[in-house]
């Protein structure tokens, strides 16, 4: 999976450098920190030419979450916990404050999540929404 992924990701980035500024411009992306911890992103995204200070895109994305991160809450610390998000799908709505090429952007976001969460004791798998602000920079 991790391959087809590099192999898309690629594929769509040789053809996106000749976009025109008079055209809806295409984005495509990949979060590192899934691959880090034994998951998988890709992100594709639009910035539409009647809009170009916004960008909507969509992402699906797996991993499993650090023990470190789920030990944060200390009802779960030292319980064995593990969890793994089995996909996620992300929808993403960002403006650009800027002029300038490289800039801030602020937007908001609705997450959908299928996570797994299982000690020797339980195991449960559940769906989670969840919605967020977000502010990043690109360049």
């Amino acid at each position: 999976m991790k391959t087809l992924i590099t192999i898309i990701t690629s594929l769509i980035s040789i053809f996106s450098f000749g976009q025109d500024s008079l055209k809806n411009r295409y984005t495509v992306a990949v979060d590192l920190s899934p691959y880090a911890f034994n998951g998988y992103s890709l992100k594709l995204g639009i910035m539409p030419k009647s809009h170009p200070k916004l960008d909507l895109s969509a992402e699906v994305f797996s991993m499993e979450i650090p023990e470190l991160v789920i030990n944060l809450n200390a009802e779960n610390k030292d319980e064995n916990w593990n969890e793994k998000v089995n996909y996620g799908i992300a929808l993403y709505g960002d403006n650009k404050l800027g002029e300038k090429r490289n800039s801030f952007w602020v937007g908001a976001g609705v997450v959908y999540l299928n996570p797994t969460i299982n000690n020797t004791i339980e195991n449960n798998q559940f769906s989670q929404l969840e919605i967020l602000g977000r502010i990043n920079y690109k360049w």
